[in-house]
C-alpha cells in the first residue's frame, strides 16, 4: 500500500497566515485503535463521509483530527480536504489511497472561536465532490503546570500521558502519542475541566516495579493550575 501526504503546516484564513497559539500539540492518542473524528467512504456513486453530532475541540489551538478513509472502487482515489471560514482555520488535506483499501490517516484544524461553531468542510476526488456541514464544540482552555518530583521534593524524569476534558491527548510541541517523556517540569495549554494524568518514573536508576500514578485534576478556564505531582 503506498500512501502519499502532502500537508502545509500553516493556516490560511482569509488570506491572512494564521499560526496557531497555545504551547504544545493536541494529538490523536492510538491512532489505529481509537474511533475516528471522521470517516469517509469512496465509490462508484462519489463520497460519502460523516463525524459525530458535535466534535470537540480546543479553542486556538492546531489540533490532529483522525480519519478513516475506505476507497471501494477499482482505481486509486485522491482524496482532498479543505474548508474557509473566518472562525475555522483547516490545513489543506491531500491522500492517495489504493483501490480496495482503508487507511488511517489525520489532518489538522484550529478553532478560532468558543461554542458550537459549524464549518463547511469540502471534499473532493478527482471526479467527485461533496460538503459536510459538521458541527464543533470549542472548549475554553486553561493551563497546566506541573512539576513532577520523589518524596525528597527531587524534580524528576518521568513518563506521562494527559488527557484533556475532552478526551484528547495532549503533549509539548512535536511528540506524538499517548505518552510521553518529561524531565520533570512543564506547562501544557488543554482545555478547561477535569484532566486526567497518568505517571510512572523513568531513567535507568530505577530498580524497583514502576507504579503509575493517576491523578485526576480540575483546569479553570483562562488560569494557570500548578500541580505537584509527586512519584513513589
Amino acid at each position: 500500500m503506498i500512501l502519499t501526504v502532502f500537508s502545509i503546516r500553516c493556516v490560511l484564513i482569509v488570506g491572512v497566515l494564521l499560526t496557531a497559539g497555545g504551547s504544545g500539540w493536541t494529538g490523536t492518542a492510538g491512532l489505529k485503535d481509537s474511533e475516528p473524528d471522521l470517516r469517509v467512504v469512496i465509490d462508484s456513486e462519489g463520497i460519502s463521509a460523516r463525524g459525530p453530532a458535535c466534535l470537540k475541540l480546543p479553542f486556538n489551538r492546531m489540533t490532529a483530527l483522525s480519519l478513516q478513509i475506505a476507497n471501494r472502487t477499482e482505481s486509486q482515489s485522491t482524496l482532498q480536504i479543505s474548508g474557509t471560514s473566518r472562525i475555522f482555520g483547516l490545513v489543506p488535506f491531500k491522500m492517495t489511497v489504493e483501490p480496495q483499501s482503508e487507511v488511517r490517516s489525520a489532518f489538522e484544524a484550529v478553532p478560532l472561536l468558543t461554542g458550537e461553531v459549524e464549518v463547511d468542510l469540502l471534499l473532493r476526488t478527482g471526479t467527485h465532490q461533496r460538503t459536510l456541514k459538521q458541527q464543533f464544540c470549542v472548549s475554553p482552555t486553561g493551563r497546566l503546570l506541573i512539576r513532577i518530583h520523589d518524596g525528597d521534593d527531587r524534580v524528576v524524569s518521568a513518563r506521562l500521558s494527559v488527557t484533556g476534558s475532552d478526551g484528547r491527548s495532549y503533549a509539548p510541541d512535536g511528540v506524538v502519542g499517548s505518552f510521553f517523556e518529561t524531565d520533570g517540569l512543564l506547562e501544557l495549554e488543554i482545555p478547561a475541566g477535569k484532566a486526567v494524568l497518568k505517571c510512572t518514573r523513568s531513567g535507568g536508576q530505577i530498580t524497583a516495579p514502576r507504579k503509575e500514578v493517576v491523578v485526576e485534576v480540575d483546569i479553570p478556564v483562562d488560569r494557570t493550575k500548578a500541580l505537584n505531582l509527586r512519584l513513589p
